[in-house]
């Protein structure tokens, strides 16, 4: 059922939006970008290095084949 609301903006339902979430976790290889745990730093620069070493180190996207036989040529 949708419901429309004045004044704002119509979001998709809330199954819809969570299917896209799971569809761009799994085009990023359902890997965590960051490792699991607590972690403390002593300034938001440092943070910021830490999270920028672990982004390059990312192996990023992996290739599904199955998304890669269903293109046509």
């Amino acid at each position: 059922m949708n419901m429309k609301v004045i004044g704002g903006k119509n979001l998709p339902s809330y199954w819809e939006r969570f299917n896209r979430l799971q569809r761009t976790v799994d085009k990023l290889g359902g890997m965590a970008m960051y490792p699991r745990g607590v972690f403390r730093f002593s300034s938001f620069e440092e943070l910021e290095q830490w999270k920028m070493n672990h982004r390059l180190n990312h192996p990023g996207p992996q290739a599904n084949s199955t998304l890669l036989s269903s293109v046509d040529p």
